[in-house]
């Protein structure tokens, strides 16, 4: 699984493409948890949706291709963690920096 993730809109705006992450080349346990978090993310989504609206807000796109095909999620983070779309990314971005 390739994963991309772009981050933009915020304070300063602007949009930032964050180091892509290819499960393929970490280490297996990494790799699973990754594939996890994506799917969290996914399951997230599809419950609540991509969250509140706001120009200040960091909106994170996040794009997974694999056997499925390609796959995309968007995310504002309004940094509120009892909202699962925002911990599932939260959870991604820490596994996806913590690198092989």
């Amino acid at each position: 699984m390739i994963v991309t993730i772009t981050q933009s809109g915020g304070y300063a705006g602007g949009e930032q493409r964050l180091p892509l992450v290819d499960t393929g080349a970490l280490d297996p346990e990494r790799a699973v948890e990754v594939e996890r978090h994506v799917a969290d993310l996914s399951a997230a989504v599809a419950a609540e949706g991509e969250g509140p609206v706001g120009a200040d807000m960091p909106t994170y796109t996040v794009e997974a291709i694999d056997e499925e095909g390609v796959r995309t999620w968007r995310v504002i983070d309004d940094d509120d963690l009892d909202r699962p779309p925002v911990r599932a990314l939260r959870r991604l971005l820490e596994a996806a920096q913590a690198g092989p």
